[in-house]
């Protein structure tokens, strides 16, 4: 449990507080200090023998590591990246070069033959890909595998070079490797299972259908992703591709996904911690197009739920996690308007056997442009609020474009359109970008005796 791990983790901080402070005493500048006061006697409920077991009964100095226990930095260093402490993944990977190398060193270069990073430079991508320190990914980074240079293509924002190097590692590894996959359920934000790590090659099938998405090649990604799933049926109890599909769903308007229905019958196999945002996201744009208001609150209600308790147990260093966080929570509260601009409760117009019974319908409405003026506004300030980080708010620009066209208004989705290629532009993903204005040709040419605005 996440919680479990953070517990460990603050633990080792503490003892770790007794060697510091144990080596500032010890200092030249302290040579007339008095005897340690972690060997002086104390009354109280614990005898000497208990005390002399602890930490504090030793001084720092004659311990044989920082943490009196002999702990694995290596270890350590994966279990605060499972729980996003990014800050203490460094900390623990430095202790553990220090031990290698002798030195603050990353170690000598790597010649093999194999297409993986060392597990040491392996968490240092991930620690400075969240913590936002670009340059330190091209100081780690200096082999000249694919697997380096696919890094570096993600950092710098170049998915079709990625797309590229990602379908090279696909095509060179054994087929068979595949066959031995087991399906994973994903606890929090930074899990890697064991399964992940020990199979490539499905790491390499999972990062080509994240290039295929933010390249916009959406038809070729859902065409790929069912033929996986009609290769290998296991692989519908992988919760990341499982995400991955429902995201492609919801952003191409995708809403029969009962290829799925298998997977989604099996509660057993999904435990109270499985959180998938993609999923509720999907069917609550499904229910609010059809007017499913039970799925709707209900989904609705789960996700937000289930967003809360993420940012509950998330730690304060990952940040970007947060923020990508609270901003799932502002998609939901979008949602939660849009249910009450579409949808109204009209008088059922059937004739009643009882007198004074009288049923609600739900009836679908357009909303006009007033009426989404709260919408607009609360979108110009989310604009404010991620300051054009477009790592952060492309999604929702994919889904804003989504949820305007389920509500038909063609207006804003006009505008919006513009507004989204612009951005995309600027942002250099010009591939998503060119889509953003051929969609906005197509709109504009289909509708009736009206002019394509300037």
């Amino acid at each position: 449990m996440m919680k479990s791990v953070k517990l460990f983790l603050d633990a080792l901080n503490v003892v770790r507080s007794f060697y510091v402070t144990e080596r500032a005493r010890a200092s030249p500048y302290n040579t007339r200090a008095s005897p340690s006061p972690y060997n002086t006697p104390k009354d109280g409920s614990r005898s000497a023998r208990s005390k002399s077991r602890s930490p504090a009964a030793t001084p720092s100095s004659s311990w044989r590591k920082v943490y009196w226990l002999s702990v694995d930095y290596l270890v350590a260093a994966r279990a605060a990246q499972r729980c996003s402490c990014d800050f203490a993944t460094l900390m623990y990977v430095e202790l553990w070069c220090e031990e290698q190398f002798n030195k603050l060193d990353l170690g000598p270069p790597d010649f093999s033959q194999q297409e993986s990073l060392a597990p040491h430079i392996g968490l240092l991508v991930e620690a400075f890909t969240h913590i936002n320190e670009p340059d330190s990914i091209y100081g780690i980074t200096l082999a000249n595998e694919v697997a380096s240079q696919i890094i570096r293509y993600e950092h710098e924002g170049n998915w079709s070079s990625a797309l590229e190097y990602y379908d090279l590692l696909v095509r060179s590894t054994p087929k068979e490797n595949l066959a031995n996959f087991a399906g994973t359920v994903l606890t929090g934000p930074s899990v890697s299972s064991k399964a992940e790590e020990n199979l490539l090659n499905w790491k390499m099938h999972k990062g080509l259908m994240r290039s295929l998405q933010k390249t916009g090649c959406s038809h070729v990604l859902d065409i790929y992703s069912q033929g996986l799933t009609n290769q290998k049926a296991c692989l519908q109890q992988d919760s990341e591709f499982v995400d991955i599909q429902y995201e492609a769903a919801w952003r191409a308007g995708n809403w029969d996904f009962s290829f799925f229905v298998p997977y989604s019958s099996q509660p057993s196999s999904r435990s109270r911690d499985y959180c998938l945002f993609n999923e509720n996201l999907h069917s609550c744009l499904r229910a609010l197009q059809n007017g499913d208001s039970e799925q709707f609150q209900g989904k609705l209600s789960h996700s937000k739920m289930d967003l809360v308790l993420a940012l509950s147990n998330a730690s304060k260093e990952s940040t970007k996690y947060i923020h990508s966080t609270v901003l799932k929570l502002q998609m939901l509260d979008h949602l939660s308007m849009a249910w009450e601009l579409r949808w109204k409760f009209c008088p059922d117009q059937a004739p009643k056997s009882n007198v004074g019974t009288e049923e609600f319908n739900l009836v679908p409405a357009v909303p006009k442009r007033n009426q989404l003026e709260l919408l607009s506004k609360e979108w110009n300030f989310i604009l404010c609020q991620t300051e054009r980080n477009l790592d952060l708010f492309e999604p929702f620009l994919a889904f804003r474009r989504g949820l305007l066209k389920i509500l038909g208004s063609e207006e804003h989705l006009i505008e919006h359109l513009f507004q989204s290629a612009s951005a995309l532009r600027k942002g250099l993903r010009f591939s998503l970008a060119a889509a953003s204005l051929y969609e906005l040709k197509e709109l504009c040419c289909h509708r009736d005796q009206q002019t394509v605005p300037s």
